[in-house]
């Protein structure tokens, strides 16, 4: 059954507040201007190249945002990921690895961060 319309307009004007991080009470249509940024969300990364066959990288999220997911690249093949997980305080992302390459390899951890 097809949605009515003014519904769908509801639903996609509060999608829209909601991803602009601003939520206004009533219906409006939709109009064709550019979405806010996220205040609410922020994004954090950080890189550390390996030194002795380990590194250790910290994604830390900006001042008054904690930390609510996170994840990590690895340059190469070889390194086996030990810790990929939340810092102790919750504010931010950490991950550390080890294994024996040829070369040194790079590893990033990428943390997502929300507005407390």
């Amino acid at each position: 059954m097809p949605v009515p319309r003014t519904i769908h307009r509801t639903a996609f004007t509060v999608a829209t507040a909601l991803a602009g991080g601003v939520l206004a009470a009533g219906t409006a249509a939709a109009d064709a201007s550019p979405p806010l940024s996220n205040p609410l969300n922020r994004s954090a990364s950080a890189t550390a190249t390996s030194s002795g066959g380990a590194a250790h990288a910290v994604a830390q999220c900006p001042s008054g945002y904690q930390v609510s997911s996170g994840g990590y690249a690895v340059s190469s093949y070889g390194p086996t990921v030990y810790t990929n997980r939340p810092t102790d305080d919750g504010t931010g992302w950490e991950v550390y690895a080890s294994g024996k390459t040829e070369k040194p390899f790079q590893l990033k951890a990428y943390a997502r961060c929300t507005l407390v």
